[in-house]
């Protein structure tokens, strides 16, 4: 078997695949960025007044007569009748709460001062309560906004606490961690994949969320009642601290699927060129031989 044609045919099957993976994510990731750009922002006193006045943003529902719906970004202040409760200081109310463990091992701080800080979460855990609302700053209107687990938070979470639990060590474990120092550093100085961590000294449970009371901006499709006169979020797509959050993201997102699809164009127009004119020297090779 011919290698070259192989190893030609290998490479442009492969990257055409990703090419066409890449290609249908840039076009989503593109239509959500034009979504997100044309989206406006508004207060639950503003969405109201506009959605009263027949506001043409709003499209009528087709499956709800009563209801009209639109993308849009609503800013306001958090507000719950039945907020859950920080789930370390047991005290702080909040709308929304995201906690995960870090372990702590004692080669840690050897692995992070040669390799850089290294995420080691474990035992993410995300709640909220069923609904809570957003409140104008200077109106009683207000938007409620349904419980979403998979929403996306972006820079809309802050430190709510933290607690560090230590284990204490025998000798014998002692002995143990000043062993496994000695491995850890072999294991970097001979740039070793596998990253020796050592042993098992405690752990940080982080608590990040939103508490009531702080501002929020939510984005998605907001739902307006015409029979009730209310607005709401059944499905929030994400909680910023401001819409240019939203697009910053995205626009990195579409430049990274660019970036990679011109690296990827590489080996794919080489390998073309390549198995193109394999073909057309088999070609003429034929030619020759039935001239012959």
């Amino acid at each position: 078997m011919d290698t070259g044609l192989a190893i030609g045919s290998f490479v442009n099957i492969l990257c055409s695949g990703g090419l066409l993976y890449l290609g249908s994510r840039l076009r989503n990731e593109s239509s959500n960025l034009s979504e997100v750009e044309a989206a406006p922002v508004l207060t639950p006193s503003g969405a109201l007044k506009g959605a009263k006045h027949g506001d043409p943003r709003f499209l009528q529902n087709p499956f709800n007569p009563s209801e009209y719906v639109m993308r849009a970004f609503v800013e306001g202040i958090t507000e719950c009748q039945h907020p859950i409760k920080s789930k370390i200081n047991g005290k702080t109310d909040l709308v929304y709460g995201k906690t995960y463990k870090t372990e702590i091992r004692s080669n840690d701080s050897l692995i992070e001062f040669a390799q850089g800080p290294q995420d080691f979460k474990k035992d993410l855990a995300i709640r909220a309560p069923l609904y809570f609302s957003l409140k104008d700053a200077l109106t009683r209107d207000v938007c409620s906004v349904r419980k979403n687990l998979d929403v996306e938070t972006i820079d809309s979470l802050d430190l709510i606490a933290e607690q560090t639990k230590m284990k204490e060590l025998n000798f014998f474990e002692e002995i143990l961690v000043q062993l496994g120092r000695v491995i850890a550093v072999l294991g970097i100085f001979k740039r070793d994949i596998f990253l020796f961590r050592g042993l098992s000294l405690g752990w940080t449970e982080h608590e990040f969320g939103i508490s009531v009371g702080n501002a929020l901006t939510v984005y998605g499709e907001l739902t307006y009642n015409a029979v009730e006169k209310t607005l709401r979020f059944e499905s929030p797509l994400a909680f910023v601290a401001e819409k240019a959050s939203l697009v910053k993201k995205l626009k990195d997102t579409v430049s990274s699927l660019y970036m990679k699809i011109i690296l990827l164009l590489i080996p794919f127009t080489i390998s073309s060129v390549y198995l193109i004119r394999r073909a057309m020297r088999t070609r003429q090779f034929r030619r020759w031989v039935v001239g012959q």
